[in-house]
């Protein structure tokens, strides 16, 4: 990867961090949603890559992103976090045979 196309990695993670920024309390985004947010149309394998590699102390809302499905993309104890965090934010989760998803109505970001 050259120089250039570094730059504008770097430049799309830093649009997507600010885009997930201003996700408020008590919504939640998905991850296509979000990069396209961020100027990266049909990118929701992205937005997770870059989101996997936030810092754990990161306050960013990372929680509050979730596949488009309305399900948590995550496992494990960062999937307890994530299911913690959205229950602490009022939100209520329902057990699938996909994992958990919030139950409906999933109140989107406008973003959607």
């Amino acid at each position: 990867m050259g120089k250039g196309e570094e730059k504008a990695v770097l430049e799309a993670a830093e649009r997507l961090y600010l885009c997930l920024d201003a996700v408020a309390p008590g919504t939640v985004i998905s991850y296509g949603a979000l990069a396209a947010q961020a100027g990266v149309p049909r990118g929701a394998r992205w937005a997770g890559r870059v989101l996997r590699h936030l810092p754990t102390d990161s306050t960013l809302p990372w929680y509050r992103v979730l596949r488009g499905d309305g399900t948590l993309g995550l496992t494990g104890a960062a999937g307890a976090r994530q299911r913690d965090a959205l229950v602490q934010e009022g939100h209520r989760l329902e057990s699938t045979t996909r994992g958990w998803r919030l139950a409906r109505p999933i109140p989107w970001s406008p973003y959607r």
